[in-house]
């Protein structure tokens, strides 16, 4: 698990120090002041392996990086002579990454033309990565193009250092088409039991799931299997989260805006498949929401005699964004999370 975490210069935040994580741990804050970012942190940081992590980043906020100055929206003040760091403890040993932008103009040339060319070059830029982690220290680069083409290409060492598993849910872009391809990974694995027994917990019905034509279909006793949107938005977004979180097993879950798309009945439905998937698979989660329906429903959860002992797992963060760029979290264990709640104290 990560245990803490230090982000310098990525976008908004020119600096911010996460201590103590949790099992389970929630950001909360204002609009705009960095939440989504932090989980965007997390997940460069996890990346040793991952050198488009910071194209991927862009893409999920439907951004797509087809310019030099819009690769520079990463760094913080668009000040791309400084890098982009992050450090923290991960399983107990120190882990860093570096990104540093770059660029320079190049061209192929045949070098039979040499003598006659006189175009100008082509513009070459991306990031390099430096990443120390206990098992070494790797050097990746990814290089994108200015030309019509739009070429991109990765260089990146045969060894990288082990990979986490870990899954991303934007808050913007919708998850069906993985969900497929997820669900796929887990029926060839022969572990759909597991995951078809937590979703029976939620909706008693379900006795089998399948794919089929591309499909998600479930099995609820009719005389045929139906597509799984039959059973509702608030079904299919818990298979969707459910799914994924097998694909980070032993590693790290990130939501972004998690309420997005339910209804506030159901987030306590939502709140036990992910504790239960989550102490199931050892999975670390992190998410960001504003909504205090989300707050109370996990707080209605987490009272349960089932879910009683993930208490002390769980750590809540209001941030709060000051001026220069520093981002300062607030950490609450769930004993404060439930007085302020209970006290109807401000908490987002």
């Amino acid at each position: 698990m990560i245990d803490n975490i230090t982000i310098e210069r990525l976008r908004g935040i020119r600096k911010c120090f996460l201590d103590d994580f949790g099992r389970f741990n929630i950001f909360l804050g204002h609009n705009n002041c960095g939440k989504t970012t932090v989980l965007e942190a997390i997940y460069l940081f996890l990346g040793n392996d991952n050198i488009i992590g910071n194209v991927n980043i862009n893409n999920l906020r439907q951004l797509i990086v087809d310019s030099d100055e819009k690769y520079k929206l990463n760094f913080y003040n668009l000040e791309t002579e400084y890098p982009i760091t992050l450090s923290g403890m991960y399983n107990k040993a120190i882990r860093s990454a570096e990104f540093k932008y770059w660029e320079q103009f190049a061209e192929a040339i045949d070098i039979n033309d040499i003598k006659d060319r006189q175009t100008a070059l082509e513009k070459e830029y991306g990031l390099q990565l430096r990443y120390v982690t206990s098992t070494g220290t790797y050097m990746s680069k990814l290089i994108l193009s200015s030309n019509k083409d739009k070429q991109a290409r990765a260089e990146a060492p045969k060894e990288l250092g082990n990979h986490i598993n870990s899954v991303y849910l934007s808050s913007i872009i919708g998850h069906g088409d993985f969900a497929v391809n997820f669900y796929s990974e887990i029926l060839k694995k022969k572990k759909e039991a597991k995951l078809i027994s937590i979703l029976c917990e939620i909706e008693p019905s379900i006795k089998d799931i399948v794919i089929a034509n591309g499909m998600i279909m479930v099995d609820i006793g009719l005389s045929q299997r139906v597509p799984i949107q039959v059973l509702g938005d608030g079904i299919r977004k818990i298979f969707e989260v459910v799914v994924a979180m097998f694909q980070c097993e032993n590693g790290i879950m990130m939501i972004d805006e998690m309420e997005n798309g339910f209804h506030y009945q159901s987030m306590p439905i939502l709140w036990r498949a992910i504790i239960q998937t989550a102490k199931e698979l050892n999975v670390q989660v992190f998410a960001t929401t504003h909504n205090i329906d989300t707050l109370q429903a996990a707080n209605t959860v987490l009272q349960e005699d089932a879910y009683k002992e993930m208490q002390p797992l769980w750590r809540a963060y209001t941030l709060r964004k000051f001026p220069e760029g520093e981002l300062k979290a607030y950490k609450h264990t769930y004993e404060q999370f439930n007085y302020l709640l209970n006290e109807d104290r401000e908490i987002r």
